[in-house]
């Protein structure tokens, strides 16, 4: 059974289930962000819960979800879990301690490269592109930087030395956003998301 609803919807349809005459599930799979397993397996004793944050690319086939099992549950249960989910993308397992952190980076994070594309279009529609055009590169090269990530296992630091020439553009661009203070603007929003799937917990 999986369980594919709004965190906060989760507990009374949880209820609702376990409360159904034969309803006996083998297998619990919850993708409710901050919901833990033992919330689940309190519902749930005699089924092997596990608990996975997909993202939005599953629809595309490029998706990253992270899994985790509960106390009791085999991790051989997590792997056939991850192995289903790796179909639409990759699949991390891991312990649920990191389940919150994780969520923070890969199940919010389309939401944060969408706002960065939004902007860099923007900025580049204040700067006299069209602002279609200015989309179409946002867009393109935030895909063409991904797949130089995928197909050339560069690391970030890498990457950005590739682009940076000395004294150059893209330098003139990187200090701006160090003098701005973006390091500490990531850091805020990522302790943001794992407070409030704390919360949820």
């Amino acid at each position: 059974v999986i369980l594919a609803v709004k965190p906060q919807m989760l507990r009374a349809v949880a209820e609702h289930l376990a409360a159904t005459p034969g309803f006996e599930p083998q297998r619990v799979i919850s993708i409710a962000a901050g919901i833990t397993t033992q919330t689940l397996a309190a519902f749930f004793p005699d089924a092997a819960v596990i608990r996975v944050m997909p993202n939005t690319g599953l629809t595309v086939g490029a998706g990253m979800s992270v899994v985790s099992v509960a106390q009791g549950t085999p991790r051989a249960e997590g792997e056939l879990v991850s192995e289903l989910f790796s179909l639409m993308g990759e699949a991390l397992l891991v312990d649920e301690s990191l389940q919150n952190a994780a969520t923070a980076i890969s199940g919010s994070g389309p939401a944060y490269f969408a706002l960065f594309v939004k902007e860099l279009a923007a900025a580049g529609a204040r700067a006299g592109l069209p602002a279609d055009a200015a989309l179409m590169l946002a867009q393109q090269t935030m895909l063409g930087t991904s797949r130089l990530f995928e197909l050339t296992c560069q690391s970030p630091e890498q990457l950005m030395a590739a682009v940076t020439s000395p004294n150059g553009t893209t330098q003139a661009a990187l200090a701006a956003f160090e003098a701005e203070g973006v390091t500490s603007i990531i850091q805020a929003a990522v302790t943001a998301a794992i407070t409030r799937a704390e919360e949820l917990a």
